[in-house]
């Protein structure tokens, strides 16, 4: 049966007529119903009203939405509301001037960020103080927990012969049962590998000899003092293939837990006072991405650990380049080994136990952490041009450092 049409087909209102839904002005009346009315508040967003019945959509209406803000444009103010904001703001200038280089840490939104280097000048200071940067660095140190004891070692140092100050490190019985354990046993195994150091000849010549002279003589044993009072932790130095890397990245030593979890980089960019500034700015985004490839290789392995146990996770790692050890430590949107440790440890509990819970009864409410991080992590090529990725150090004027009682 074929329909005649109406005379109301083209029928339509106007705003004039009558102020109603834009749905009634642009629809003929023959097809004013219920359900085209419905549907077409669902398909741009709008919640369809039916006397008391309420049809409530998922959308919001167009004119309701946050409208997206360009933060790079600064003949607009800035308008941060919420934290959102904030992270939308860095990730937008992040992403503006991520074409400094091939790896440079923009394009992976790494914010680098310390008390003794120089913001990215690019980046507006506000955003910096945003994200809490403290105007001084407060180092909780043992040495002012063993104030006396320090700077008795250390006048002895100046004033003694070498096996006079080695008595003194070794002795003071009295006046280190007075202290706490923990405490005292790192100061005097920091003042004995002072001593070993001290007693070598020509000890500057043989430093810039070799970055395997440096890294022997120095490097290697002050890491291995800053580890040895932490239980579980080995330090693997030397060329160390990093199993978190899915290409081939050696790094110059690194420090695993009992399981074999990798915890800690090391890179050492030659020799005492090299002054090639190429090689510091290479080997610098060299650790940062192999610290990017350890977090990613923790997120991955631990993927139902708790998003609050995840956000916890920090990778350190230390750059030995011209005559001073740089450690950094990198976060999930600041920085001690413990923590990082500590870190891990509990990702790999929570993990398992979920594991268990999934298999038993089937809960899959916990999304994986892999959404968190970017595994697009490449190892970068060696080359020219790497220089200009090395963050400049203020002068130390501008940095003030504090040190306080360590925690026990």
């Amino acid at each position: 049966m074929v329909q005649s049409s109406s005379k109301y087909d083209d029928f339509k209102i106007s705003p004039d007529q009558l102020d109603v839904d834009q749905f009634f002005y642009i629809t003929p009346a023959t097809n004013w119903g219920f359900d085209n009315y419905s549907r077409w508040y669902n398909e741009n967003g709008i919640s369809a009203i039916n006397g008391n019945v309420v049809i409530n959509y998922t959308f919001e209406k167009p004119e309701n939405k946050k409208q997206k803000i360009d933060h790079t444009d600064e003949s607009n103010s800035w308008e941060i509301e919420s934290l959102e904001d904030l992270l939308d703001a860095w990730r937008q200038y992040l992403s503006t001037f991520s074409d400094q280089h091939a790896y440079c840490f923009e394009k992976y939104h790494v914010i680098q960020c310390g008390y003794s280097i120089e913001c990215n000048p690019k980046i507006p200071e506000e955003l910096y103080g945003q994200i809490g940067l403290p105007v001084d660095c407060v180092i909780e140190s043992p040495f002012i927990s063993c104030i006396n004891y320090s700077e008795k070692i250390l006048d002895f140092m100046k004033t003694k012969t070498w096996k006079e100050t080695e008595a003194a490190v070794i002795g003071s019985e009295d006046e280190k049962a007075r202290l706490n354990s923990d405490q005292i046993n790192y100061v005097e195994e920091y003042f004995r590998f002072c001593l070993l150091l001290f007693k070598k000849d020509n000890l500057y010549r043989r430093l810039n000899v070799s970055e395997s002279n440096f890294s022997r003589l120095l490097v290697w044993p002050a890491v291995e003092v800053s580890i040895d009072s932490i239980k579980e932790l080995e330090f693997l130095p030397g060329e160390y293939a990093l199993k978190s890397s899915q290409e081939k990245y050696c790094a110059d030593g690194c420090v695993i837990d009992g399981v074999g979890d990798e915890l800690f980089l090391l890179e050492t960019s030659g020799k005492l006072m090299l002054n090639e500034r190429w090689k510091y700015g290479y080997d610098h985004v060299k650790c940062t991405f192999g610290a990017l490839t350890i977090f990613n290789s923790a997120y991955k392995k631990y993927l139902f650990a708790t998003e609050g146990t995840a956000m916890k996770l920090q990778v350190p790692y230390l750059h030995a380049m011209e005559d001073s050890l740089h450690l950094w430590v990198l976060e999930l949107c600041s920085d001690k080994l413990y923590i990082s440790n500590k870190a891990y440890k509990s990702m790999k509990e929570e993990h398992e136990s979920y594991e268990v819970k999934r298999m038993l009864g089937g809960d899959d409410s916990r999304f994986s952490l892999l959404k968190l991080v970017n595994v697009e992590i490449q190892k970068p090529v060696k080359g020219e041009g790497y220089g200009i990725l090395l963050p400049n150090e203020k002068n130390e004027d501008d940095c003030i450092v504090r040190f306080t009682d360590a925690k026990t």
